[in-house]
C-alpha cells in the first residue's frame, strides 16, 4: 500500500498586463485617453474585462444600462461581477509599493555621524 498526500492546489498564474505607451485608460473605470483607439484594449487579459459584450454595462462602477434588467441578470453578470472583482484586486496590486529587501549584516543608525557596516556573527 501507498502513502497517498494531499497536494495543495496550484495557484493560477499572476495576470500580466501592461498598457501601450501613452495610455492612460483606467481599466476598471472606463476613465482616460486610449493611445491605441481601439474600442476594447486588444491585450488586456479575459479575466479583467469589466464590460458587458452585449450592452456595455460596466460590473465594476454600475454604470450604463443593461438590457437585462436592473441590476443585470444576465449570462454575463456572474462572470462579469467576477472580473470586476479581480480587475480592481489587481489595480490595488498595481498600486501597492514593492517590499524593500532587508539588508543582512547592518546595525541600525543611532543618528550620530559616523555610522559603519558591523558584521553579525
Amino acid at each position: 500500500m501507498g502513502i497517498f498526500r494531499q497536494r495543495p492546489a496550484p495557484e493560477p498564474p499572476p495576470l500580466v498586463y501592461r498598457q501601450c505607451p501613452g495610455c492612460d485608460y483606467d481599466l476598471v473605470t472606463g476613465v482616460g485617453s486610449k493611445s491605441c483607439g481601439w474600442y476594447d484594449c486588444p491585450y488586456l487579459p479575459e479575466e479583467l474585462k469589466v464590460f458587458c459584450p452585449d450592452c456595455n454595462h460596466n460590473f465594476a462602477t454600475g454604470e450604463g444600462a443593461p438590457w437585462c434588467g436592473e441590476p443585470p441578470n444576465c449570462r454575463w453578470a456572474a462572470e462579469g461581477y467576477q472580473h470586476a472583482q479581480n480587475a480592481r484586486r489587481f489595480q490595488a496590486d498595481q498600486h501597492r509599493p514593492a517590499p524593500v529587501p532587508a539588508i543582512r549584516g547592518l546595525q541600525a543608525s543611532s543618528g550620530r555621524g559616523g555610522d559603519r557596516e558591523v558584521p553579525e556573527r
